[in-house]
């Protein structure tokens, strides 16, 4: 790539300072130039596959984000919490070893992300379950998309193992409030999983259902009965 300076040209580029320079700058994008087309991962940087199985399935630190970049005000359209949790999990934990529920997770975790939009936000909390932010989505918008989850998975099957073990979910759904946090929604999220969980299995709740429930006045105190006015017999 490079070529040796003759005498007469090596003394002129001696007496020109100006000359060496540009002729400095040359070569060194030629290096440049020739090292690119020698290494292209060099130039572009090499990426690292992810210790994570499912970090090609969930993005990870995208909720607070997503919140805070659509914070509903009065009127307008907000986002959506969803809290999921695999249904009976503890108890296949003293069943499935460490590979069958890594699989189960996994397979919980597809069907999620296959059954929402590009655009929301998805989160595995260890021990836990998954958080879902729907963006744009009214509860009832989320109540539908959580009901249309729910069936997706009770009816997959898990690879590699018996085709009669189904793994089923259930929801927690809450709308974002103006001024509202994302902890503060994905408490009453979670709130609304914990009511659909304690209902059963495979079940979808609201938190508006619940919220509702709370917030009604106390029963009206019954009135006393009256004596009955007495008769005489004749």
């Amino acid at each position: 790539m490079t070529e040796s300076l003759s005498g007469g040209e090596a003394g002129m580029l001696a007496l020109d300072p100006a000359a060496a320079l540009l002729a400095t700058i040359a070569l060194a994008a030629a290096l440049t130039v020739y090292t690119c087309l020698r290494h292209p991962l060099a130039a572009r940087g090499t990426t690292r596959p992810s210790p994570d199985p499912l970090g090609d399935l969930f993005r990870q630190g995208g909720h607070e984000r997503a919140m805070r970049r659509s914070r509903p005000s009065a009127g307008a359209r907000s986002d959506s919490v969803m809290a999921a949790r695999i249904d009976r999990l503890e108890s296949h934990g003293r069943v499935w070893d460490e590979d069958a529920r890594r699989k189960a997770t996994e397979q919980v975790a597809k069907v999620l992300r296959a059954g929402i939009r590009r655009s929301d936000e998805v989160r595995t909390i260890p021990g836990e379950g998954f958080v879902i932010v729907i963006e744009n989505a009214r509860e009832d918008e989320a109540v539908g998309i959580a009901q249309r989850l729910r069936r997706a998975l009770a009816g997959a099957r898990i690879p590699g193992m018996g085709a009669d073990l189904r793994v089923t979910a259930s929801f927690g759904i809450a709308e974002g409030r103006p001024g509202e946090s994302l902890d503060e929604a994905r408490a009453r999220a979670g709130g609304a999983l914990d009511a659909a969980t304690a209902s059963g299995e495979d079940c979808v709740i609201a938190a508006s259902e619940i919220e509702e429930i709370l917030f009604l006045p106390p029963p009206a105190a019954a009135e006393a009965p009256q004596d009955l006015p007495r008769t005489r017999a004749a």
